[in-house]
C-alpha cells in the first residue's frame, strides 16, 4: 500500500522531480529584481506580518508595508507601516519606484480602484509586480 497522497505524487512528478523546476517564490523574486532601481522606495501592498517576501524586498530598498490588518505592525522588515482602508493609498503622487503584492489581489474588493491608486503613487516608469493563485494549479 502506498503511503504518499496523490498531492505528494503530483508534486514530485510535475514539480520537484524536474531538473529545471524552480519554486514560485524564487521565480517571483527573480521577476521583481528586474524592476528594482538602486535604493528603491518599495510599497508592499498587503505586507502582513514578518514574512520571507518582505525580508527579500528589504534587501533591495526601503519597504513601506501597507495593509488593511494591524498585523502589519509586527512586520520587522518594513521601515514604515501604514494601515489603510483597502481603497485609498494614503501617500502623495509619484512616491514609490516599485509596488509589490504577494497573494493579495484575489482579496481586493475594488481592483480597478486599487490599480488606479497604485498607478498614482508610482513614479513615472515605476512598476507593479504581483502574483495570485493560478486558476489551473492542481489545488
Amino acid at each position: 500500500m502506498q503511503s504518499d497522497t496523490w498531492q505528494k505524487r503530483a508534486l514530485e512528478r510535475y514539480y520537484y522531480g524536474r531538473s529545471d523546476w524552480k519554486d514560485g517564490t524564487t521565480q517571483f523574486w527573480q521577476i521583481i529584481r528586474q524592476f528594482v532601481p538602486p535604493d528603491a522606495k518599495i510599497l508592499e501592498i498587503g505586507a502582513g506580518p514578518t514574512n520571507k517576501t518582505t525580508h527579500f524586498l528589504s534587501t533591495l530598498g526601503r519597504v513601506t508595508g501597507l495593509d488593511v490588518a494591524t498585523a502589519v505592525k509586527t512586520n520587522e522588515d518594513c521601515r514604515e507601516v501604514v494601515i489603510y482602508d483597502g481603497t485609498h493609498i494614503p501617500f502623495d503622487n509619484n512616491v514609490f519606484d516599485l509596488a509589490v503584492s504577494n497573494y493579495v489581489c484575489e482579496h481586493v474588493e475594488r481592483p480597478l480602484e486599487l490599480a488606479r491608486e497604485i498607478h498614482r503613487v508610482l513614479r513615472p516608469g515605476g512598476h507593479y509586480v504581483f502574483r495570485t493563485p493560478n486558476l489551473w494549479h492542481y489545488v
